[in-house]
């Protein structure tokens, strides 16, 4: 009955030594080991010996003592005293009873150990395909954010390239539309310079021109005016001369056959006399009004 016992504790102890060589333990799967063990040792501490007797005390027995072969010990029987009544002893029937119903304990503390070892190394088992999943998905996701990272940064340079470029076609598309404006509007400024000249050459020849003819018009009717004032005065002197030959022609008494007389001389210089006279023949050509005519008259005679 004590080597089932020992070459579980035996496996038990392989497994935990195996499963720390192969690798370190995260502190699920060490509390879980440590809680292993410790249910095993509870049960090799609660199993009695088998081959000691029923009544007789449990010893307690650590996993490395367990772990040993176990040794006979010779027993030799207690003297009896013969004046002490013996103590009825069991018959065979009852011990075997009793070997049977401790071989069934052990058994199924037996059976309960290696239930709890296998569910113990199965939950490990799954923590650990637990753990490697975590961690290969988090490897997975770590990869993909790195990817997703990567595609992201090379979206963006080249997002980035093709908007350098665009802003540079941009300005070289504006410089080339501002050298393009600035040719036309110097062209054009030149155009109408040139124009503004010579309309200004054309406006000055029409003015010219003008001045021309209105100078060319004038000196026509002044040359108009002068002949006609000419011609005017030619005919006023006419008119005067034939008034005054008229005027001396005829004389107060003429028709009765008399003759002529002479008024006497004035008692005035002759340059007097001779405005004097002209100043009556302006007022016989209508040229002056009898007030005027008096008028300068009066102012000659009173010369000295």
């Amino acid at each position: 009955m004590q080597v089932p016992k020992i070459s579980l504790l035996i496996c038990v102890l392989a497994l935990g030594a195996s499963m720390a060589i192969r690798a370190a333990d995260t502190p699920a799967q060490a509390a879980a080991r440590a809680a292993l063990e410790a249910k095993l040792k509870e049960l090799n501490e609660q199993t009695p010996p088998a081959d000691t007797a029923v009544d007789a005390p449990v010893v307690k027995k650590t996993a490395l003592e367990a772990a040993k072969p176990a040794t006979k010990v010779k027993t030799t029987p207690a003297p009896v005293k013969n004046d002490v009544a013996l103590k009825p002893v069991a018959s065979e029937s009852v011990q075997a009873k009793a070997a049977a119903d401790k071989k069934a304990k052990q058994a199924t503390a037996d059976a309960k150990a290696r239930q709890d070892a296998e569910k113990a190394a199965a939950e490990l088992k799954a923590k650990k395909e637990t753990q490697a999943a975590a961690e290969a998905k988090a490897a997975d996701d770590k990869k993909a954010k790195q990817a997703a990272a990567d595609a992201k940064a090379k979206q963006d340079a080249a997002k980035a390239a093709a908007d350098l470029k665009a802003k540079k076609e941009a300005a070289d598309a504006k410089a080339k539309a501002d050298a393009t404006k600035a040719v036309a509007d110097a062209k054009a400024k030149k155009e109408a310079q040139a124009a503004a000249e010579a309309k200004a050459a054309a406006d000055k020849k029409a003015k010219q021109a003008a001045a021309d003819a209105k100078a060319k018009q004038d000196a026509a009717k002044a040359a108009a005016d002068l002949k006609a004032k000419k011609e005017a005065q030619a005919a006023a002197e006419a008119k005067a001369a034939a008034a005054k030959k008229a005027s001396e022609a005829y004389y107060p008494g003429k028709d009765l056959g008399l003759k002529k007389i002479d008024a006497p001389a004035l008692p005035i210089t002759t340059s007097k006399g001779e405005r004097l006279q002209a100043l009556l023949e302006k007022y016989k050509a209508d040229k002056l009004s009898p007030e005027d005519y008096h008028k300068q008259r009066s102012v000659i005679l009173a010369e000295p």
